[in-house]
Order: structure tokens, then C-alpha cells, then sequence
């Protein structure tokens, strides 16, 4: 009978957990998950899931105004460049793969291989 009242527990607690999680938004689940990360002194500065250099790199505004978006392409797509690291699994490299591609079937937005464009993204996972 206490192992039934333990699971039954643990059943509306998970549920009650999941539905409060649900409401949060995509930062404060990244916050809640990395809060008590300790970061080691060579690593980036990471805010919410974007790394930067120092502090001062984070005004999206100076970026914007000074056009360093990436170019839309004659056809109309923006081609984004990537390189993921090579610590990930195959599910893991599959799964990220897929979100990228993900972006194909809702926006202009094309992730491609990259190959050496001065631009890119580095999909890496450190603390956090």
C-alpha cells in the first residue's frame, strides 16, 4: 500500500511539474537549467543559449543597425553556414540536424555545411 501511495505521488507530482513547465518561457527554462553551472574561467560568457566574448558584445542593436545579418540570396533563401562539434552522438548530431532542417519548411532560413566562410555558427555543448 506505501509503495502504491509512493507512485501515486509521483505520478501528480511529474504531472503537476510538466504543466509548470510548460507555462515557463524557453529563457527561464534555460536559466532554471544552468543556474548552478560552474563555468571555468576559458569559457565563453553564455546568456540564456548564446555565447559571447565579454559582456559588452550582447546589444543585438548594434549588430542590427550596422546590417551584419546574413545576406538573403537571389533566390530568396539566407543561407546560414554551421559547424557542430564532434563530441555530440549520432542521436544527438541527428536531433540538432533535424531542428536545423526544421527551419526550411517555416522560413527562408537555409543552414548549410560549412566551409570556410568567415561567418558561421559553432553548435557546441560546454557547462551548462
Amino acid at each position: 500500500m506505501v509503495l502504491l501511495k509512493v507512485i501515486v505521488l509521483l505520478v501528480v507530482f511529474t504531472s503537476c511539474w510538466a504543466e509548470e513547465e510548460k507555462e515557463l518561457s524557453v529563457s527561464e527554462l534555460l536559466w532554471r537549467a544552468n543556474k548552478d553551472v560552474v563555468h571555468t574561467e576559458d569559457e565563453p560568457l553564455v546568456i540564456d543559449d548564446i555565447a559571447y566574448d565579454n559582456e559588452n558584445e550582447r546589444n543585438a542593436d548594434q549588430c542590427t543597425s550596422s546590417g551584419c545579418m546574413w545576406p538573403r540570396s537571389a533566390d530568396g533563401n539566407v543561407y546560414v553556414p554551421y559547424v557542430i562539434a564532434n563530441h555530440y552522438t549520432s542521436r544527438e548530431l541527428s536531433i540538432i540536424e533535424r531542428g536545423l532542417e526544421s527551419f526550411t519548411e517555416v522560413s527562408c532560413i537555409r543552414f548549410i555545411k560549412w566551409t570556410g566562410q568567415r561567418d558561421y555558427l559553432s553548435i557546441q555543448s560546454h557547462n551548462g
